[in-house]
C-alpha cells in the first residue's frame, strides 16, 4: 500500500533537479549532468587549508601527504580545514538557492556529501558547530544556513550539535565585494562563545556553507580556541578559488 502511493505520488508530483528540472534523478536532489559539472575537491589537496593541489608534485601510491607552500611554516587557530567543492559558474546557483532561495531542504544533500569527503577528518571531531548569523541577519534570512548543514550533519555522524554555542554579537555588513583586510577587520571581535565548558577539552567541527577569503571561520576559530577547545577542524560545502 505503501509503495502504491509513492508510485501515484511520484506521478502526480515527479521529482526533479533542483537546477534544470530534469527528472533523471541520479544524484538525489540533483541530475546526472548537473552532478558531473561541479568541481569536487579530491586529493591531493592542502592537510592544512584544504586547497587543491597538482597531482603532478606527488610520488606514485602516496596520499595526500603535504602542507602547501601557503601554509607551511605558518600558525593557525584551526587544525585542519576542508571543503567539498568549488564554488564557480557551475555550482553557484546550488549554492544561492540554499542560502538565499529559501531551498533549506538542499541541507541534507550537501551533509551526505560532507560524509563523503570529509570522513576522514570527521572521525577526528567531537562535537558539531555552525557560523553563526547576527539575528537581525536571522530575522531577514529566517534561518541559518551553516546550522541546516551541521544539524543534518550530526544526524548522519551521530555527533552533538550545538547550535548557541558560538554567537555573532556584531552585526556587521555583509563580506561580499570587499578584499581580505577588508574582511578580516569586517569580523574581527564579532563573534562570542557561551556554556565555553560543552567545548573545554574538544575537537570541535566549525561547519559554514562556502569559505571565500577564510575571515569568517579564522575568526570563529580564534574565538574557539580562547574559551577552551583543544582544536578545531573547519568544513564547509564549497570553497571559492
Amino acid at each position: 500500500m505503501v509503495n502504491l502511493f509513492k508510485s501515484l505520488f511520484d506521478l502526480f508530483f515527479p521529482r526533479v533537479c533542483v537546477l534544470c528540472r530534469s527528472t533523471d534523478l541520479s544524484y538525489s536532489k540533483i541530475c546526472k549532468e548537473c552532478y558531473s559539472k561541479i568541481t569536487f575537491i579530491e586529493s591531493p589537496y592542502c592537510l592544512r587549508c584544504g586547497v587543491k593541489l597538482p597531482a603532478a608534485i606527488f610520488q606514485k601510491n602516496v596520499v595526500n601527504p603535504v602542507i602547501c607552500p601557503s601554509c607551511s611554516g605558518k600558525k593557525f587557530p584551526f587544525k585542519r580545514m576542508q571543503s567539498v567543492f568549488i564554488y564557480d559558474e557551475n555550482s553557484r546557483d546550488l549554492l544561492l538557492r540554499f542560502k538565499h532561495a529559501d531551498q533549506s531542504h538542499l541541507a541534507d544533500l550537501f551533509a551526505e556529501w560532507m560524509v563523503l569527503h570529509a570522513h576522514e577528518m570527521l572521525r577526528e571531531v567531537d562535537c558539531i558547530i555552525p557560523v553563526p548569523l547576527h539575528p537581525k541577519r536571522l530575522r531577514h534570512r529566517q534561518y541559518n544556513q551553516s546550522a541546516e548543514l551541521a544539524r543534518h550533519l550530526s544526524k548522519l555522524i551521530q555527533l552533538p550539535f550545538y547550535s548557541s554555542v558560538l554567537s555573532r554579537c556584531i552585526f556587521k555588513e555583509t563580506q561580499g565585494y570587499k578584499g581580505f583586510r577588508q574582511r578580516r577587520l569586517n569580523v574581527r571581535g564579532a563573534f562570542a562563545v557561551q556554556r565555553s565548558y560543552l567545548i573545554e577539552g574538544k575537537h570541535v567541527l566549525l561547519v559554514d556553507d562556502v569559505m571565500a577569503s577564510g575571515s569568517t571561520v579564522m575568526e570563529c576559530s580564534r574565538e574557539l580556541k580562547r574559551s577552551g577547545a583543544k582544536r578545531v577542524y573547519i568544513l564547509t560545502v564549497a570553497r571559492t578559488l
